[in-house]
């Protein structure tokens, strides 16, 4: 497990690991889904 940390602006910054797994790169857009205990990032 990996954590992150919320910043004053609500911005929270994906583990480098993780970005290079998922082959995310700046820019890429995000669908954020609620799940009620916490929330899904997934590629658009």
């Amino acid at each position: 497990m990996q954590t992150t940390q919320l910043s004053s602006k609500g911005q929270v910054i994906i583990p480098k690991t993780l970005r290079d797994r998922y082959k995310w790169n700046p820019g890429q857009r995000l669908s954020v889904i609620d799940t009620g205990e916490g929330i899904i990032l997934k590629p658009l």
